[in-house]
């Protein structure tokens, strides 16, 4: 089991590209960062974003950089621990 720490990402559905070029752009300065696609529900687009855990938090580090560069209307929820794996 791999411990991380877990954003979610909540935007309008048709702003959709346009975060995961933001996202790919983050995974490209942050190569740990894995996102995911969960279904859309009341027209927004809906993101599972999870980094490893780390003692140096790069997830820290995430959240200003994509707050400085996502449009307020982008929630990014996090980060909070999780677990990735079977029990």
């Amino acid at each position: 089991m791999q411990e991380e720490y877990v954003f979610n990402l909540t935007l309008p559905a048709d702003e959709a590209e346009a975060a995961e070029r933001l996202l790919d752009e983050a995974r490209q300065i942050r190569p740990t960062l894995r996102y995911t696609r969960k279904s859309d529900r009341h027209g927004m687009a809906r993101y599972y974003l999870r980094f490893p855990l780390d003692t140096a938090r790069p997830d820290l580090a995430f959240k200003t950089w994509f707050d400085e560069r996502s449009p307020a209307v982008w929630e990014l929820e996090g980060p909070q621990y999780g677990r990735w794996g079977f029990a």
